[in-house]
């Protein structure tokens, strides 16, 4: 683990989560929500069949000097929005930039039962859209999220 920002050293993270998705994540070493030294982070989420070019697209963005965003790429709509429910997104946008916060708080603020958004809370934090903190508290690290997704016709 690097403690401090003016040491982060991209890497990239290619596999599947617990569902089986095949996911490509670039991000950068460190852990955000009990760091204040870099704020600034950004996340791209993609769909490409192209799994393969996804993850050589996020293999050149870790091997960049500087920090260029981190990338998470599904590889059909059905993952996508299979993985990325509406409750979940609530989830993502209400932890989103208020810093680490209990299970427990974030339920509450979304309205929902502990033991629900603690599920959701596992499953974001293996995509990388929520970081676990060390004393046990979830935060959304970045400033921004976007989506770039393109459906052709069949």
């Amino acid at each position: 683990r690097v403690a401090r920002a003016q040491h982060l050293m991209p890497m990239s993270h290619f596999g599947a989560d617990s569902s089986g998705v095949r996911i490509a994540l670039t991000m950068w070493a460190g852990n955000f929500c009990e760091e204040t030294v870099m704020t600034d982070r950004f996340l791209t989420i993609t769909l490409q069949a192209d799994w393969q070019g996804a993850l050589l697209a996020a293999a050149q963005l870790a091997e960049a000097d500087t920090y260029q965003g981190e990338v998470l790429n599904f590889e059909t709509p059905a993952q996508f929005f299979g993985q990325l429910t509406a409750r979940r997104w609530d989830i993502v946008r209400m932890a989103q930039g208020k810093g680490a916060l209990s299970v427990r708080e974030l339920a509450r603020l979304v309205n929902r039962d502990v033991k629900r958004v603690h599920e959701d809370v596992v499953l974001l934090s293996e995509l990388g859209l929520l970081e676990r903190t060390d004393s046990g508290g979830v935060c959304c690290p970045y400033v921004s999220l976007h989506i770039d997704m393109v459906l052709n016709a069949a």
